[in-house]
C-alpha cells in the first residue's frame, strides 16, 4: 500500500530524440513523483539564495541533459513555509 496518500507516482512515456543513439519514435520510460504541498516551518525564515545553495550542497538538483532530478514549485514565497516539488528519473 502506498504510505503517503498526498504523493502521486506516475509512470509515463517521454518522447524525445536528442541523443544520437535514439531513433525517431523510440520511447523511454520515466517515473515522476509530484508532491503539491510540502510544509516546513523553517522555510519561513530562509532566503531563496540560502535555500537553493543548501539544496545544491545536498545534491538536490535538476540535470538538463539527462532531463532528471528535482524541480521546486514556488507557490507563493518561502515565507509561507510551503512549496511543491516534482522529481523525475528513469
Amino acid at each position: 500500500m502506498f504510505k503517503y496518500p498526498n504523493l502521486t507516482k506516475i509512470e509515463s512515456t517521454h518522447y524525445y530524440n536528442e541523443e544520437e543513439s535514439q531513433q525517431p519514435g523510440e520511447t523511454e520510460k520515466r517515473c515522476f513523483m509530484y508532491c503539491p504541498y510540502v510544509f516546513h516551518s523553517g522555510l519561513s525564515s530562509i532566503q531563496y539564495k540560502t535555500f537553493f545553495h543548501a539544496c545544491r550542497m545536498k545534491g538536490i538538483s535538476y540535470d538538463l541533459e539527462k532531463k532528471a532530478g528535482t524541480t521546486f514549485i514556488l507557490l507563493d514565497s518561502l515565507q509561507t513555509g510551503v512549496l511543491g516539488l516534482i522529481s523525475t528519473g528513469k
